[in-house]
């Protein structure tokens, strides 16, 4: 099950509902997603990880010398100065899942992961520039 939400002013929200997708997500996963927000405990140590995880991959992309935007989500914006689609291609063979950023061709988004995930994406951007 995948799910996200937002929250946001009214305005932005209307705009958003005029583009986003004809199907929204399954109940099985609106209803696992309530469950798991009324977790204190699990959203505790969800949002740990996540920043245990967007620090070591920050860390891990200025030890490489690159620049990322510092984030709140469960993912950073990586600058590559250089085009980002055969960098996230070559990283594509190797079984990393990563996606050049909208609007930025020199970008790609990289989500945070498992620790091992992400020691496996930072060893890949070795390999391929």
């Amino acid at each position: 099950m995948r799910i996200g939400y937002g929250i946001s002013t009214r305005e932005v929200i209307e705009t958003l509902y005029k583009v986003r997708m004809a199907f929204n997500t399954n109940s099985v996963a609106q209803v696992a997603a309530l469950a798991a927000w009324d977790d204190l405990e699990h959203v505790r140590k969800s949002v740990d990880l996540n920043r245990a995880g967007l620090e070591f991959l920050y860390e891990g992309l200025a030890r490489r010398g690159l620049k990322y935007v510092p984030s709140f989500a469960n993912f950073v914006l990586v600058e590559l100065d250089r085009p980002a689609r055969p960098i996230t291609a070559a990283l594509l063979k190797q079984g990393i899942i990563v996606r050049p950023a909208w609007g930025c061709p020199t970008c790609m988004r990289v989500s945070v992961g498992r620790q091992d995930q992400n020691q496996r994406f930072l060893s890949g951007l070795d390999s391929v520039l």
